[in-house]
């Protein structure tokens, strides 16, 4: 299966979504936030990500940062995104920004 990097912004909230991803046979990590600092031991590059699922449930644009942060980098831009979950109005300006990714 894949490597897969999910950015979600609650550590709590981040590793059941984890468990969920290795469970269907993904090698899976998270970055997100941890007692109030930022969980800096995964990157995309990092960790080999094939694939980054960004969480919009919570803090859409720590996602959308972190987005940007990703396809700025030489080495990992070509990742693929999946967005999933969060508020239309909010969803929207991302598809804008990433007409090509895919939104569920």
């Amino acid at each position: 299966m894949a490597r897969v990097l999910l950015v979600h912004w609650k550590q709590e909230e981040a590793e059941p979504l984890v468990e969920r991803l290795r469970e269907w046979g993904h090698e899976a990590a998270w970055r997100g936030m941890r007692q109030g600092k930022e969980k800096k031991v995964h990157s995309a590059r990092r960790h080999g990500a094939e694939i980054v699922v960004f969480d919009l449930a919570r803090m859409p644009v720590y996602s959308k940062y972190h987005a940007e942060l990703i396809r700025k980098t030489k080495s990992t831009a070509h990742i693929p995104f999946v967005f999933v979950g969060g508020q239309e109005e909010k969803v929207a300006r991302l598809r804008a920004l990433y007409p090509d990714e895919t939104f569920t």
